[in-house]
């Protein structure tokens, strides 16, 4: 039996089929810093022919501040 987040890759994979969307899986490496994270991130996007070109430890740092003000508001 599957459980209800094996349920849920599931039907987010069907969708993603249904509608010709690429779907990406990018989980965080053991390891892995938020910055090389972050181009792996962007280098998923170029793949599909998006290029983002932000400052990338400058969006880390934003994440990073909206992330804090959001747990501090719980």
């Amino acid at each position: 039996m599957n459980s209800g987040s094996e349920d849920m890759e599931i039907l987010k994979e069907h969708l993603c089929q249904q509608r010709g969307i690429k779907r990406i899986k990018l989980p965080m490496k053991t390891n892995e810093t938020e910055i090389a994270y972050a181009q792996r991130i962007k280098a998923a996007f170029q793949s599909v022919h998006i290029f983002i070109t932000s400052d990338t430890e400058e969006d880390v740092g934003t994440i990073r501040n909206v992330f804090e003000n959001w747990r501090n508001s719980q």
